[in-house]
C-alpha cells in the first residue's frame, strides 16, 4: 500500500477562478486526504490567486501532502493559432516565472489590446520564462484519434514535436464566451439602469439562472 500509485488530477479549478466553481482549496485538500493522495494541484484559468490558500490548507492538514501550483492559459502562436496550456511550477523559481508570464500577459492585454478580461499569452513569452516550469498542452480529439494503432515510437515522436505545432481550438465553454459578450455590451452601451436590468434578466433567463 505504501508504494501504491495514485492518480493526481492536475486540471482542478477552485473558487478563485472566474465563474468556474465554488470549490475551495480546503475542499480539494480534504478530498485528497480522504482518498490517500500524496499531492494536490489547483490550476485555475488565468489566475494563481489560489496559491496562498492552497499552501495554507496543505500545511493545516498536516498529512504529508505536496501542493502543486499552476495555471491554465489560452496561448497564441505566430500563425494566429490558439491552444490551451497548463503551467506547473517545479520550484519557487518556477512559480516566480509563472507569475511573470501571467503578469506580462495581463499588461499586454490591457495596454495593447485594451482588454482586461484575460491575459494575452504568446508562445514566445512562455518559452522566455520556461525555466523550472512544466508545460502541458491540451490535445484535440483529432490528435488523440491519430495515435490509435500507432507504435509507441511513432507516438513519442509525434508528441515530442507537438509543442511546436500550431493548433486552432475553440473555447471549451461557450457559456463563458456568451457571458463575456454580455458584459462587453453592458460596458459599451448606454448607462441606463433600466436597460442594464433588462439585459441582466434576459441573460439569466437564457442560461436558466435563478433570478436574484
Amino acid at each position: 500500500m505504501a508504494n501504491e500509485k495514485r492518480h493526481i488530477e492536475l486540471g482542478v479549478s477552485s473558487c478563485f477562478g472566474y465563474r468556474e466553481t465554488v470549490i475551495t482549496p480546503d475542499d480539494v485538500v480534504d478530498f485528497a486526504v480522504k482518498n490517500g493522495s500524496n499531492a494536490v494541484a489547483i490550476t485555475d484559468f488565468d489566475s494563481v490567486h489560489s496559491v496562498l490558500k492552497l499552501s495554507e490548507a496543505v500545511k493545516s492538514a498536516n498529512a504529508g501532502i505536496k501542493a502543486i501550483f499552476g495555471v491554465r492559459l489560452l496561448c497564441h502562436d505566430k500563425n494566429g493559432g490558439e491552444f490551451f496550456i497548463t503551467l506547473l511550477a517545479k520550484t519557487r523559481h518556477g512559480l516566480r516565472n509563472v507569475y511573470l508570464i501571467i503578469s506580462a500577459g495581463y499588461r499586454k492585454a490591457a495596454t495593447d489590446l485594451k482588454n482586461d478580461q484575460r491575459p494575452y499569452i504568446d508562445w514566445d513569452l512562455v518559452l522566455k520564462y520556461k525555466e523550472d516550469v512544466l508545460i502541458g498542452r491540451e490535445c484535440t480529439w483529432d490528435h488523440i484519434q491519430s495515435f490509435v494503432n500507432k507504435s509507441e515510437a511513432d507516438v513519442r515522436r509525434e508528441l515530442s514535436s507537438y509543442l511546436t505545432a500550431s493548433i486552432t481550438q475553440r473555447s471549451p465553454c461557450p457559456q463563458k464566451a456568451r457571458f463575456r459578450r454580455f458584459r462587453q455590451r453592458k460596458r459599451t452601451g448606454p448607462r441606463s439602469k433600466r436597460r442594464h436590468s433588462r439585459q441582466s434578466a434576459s441573460f439569466r433567463a437564457s442560461e436558466n439562472i435563478p433570478p436574484r
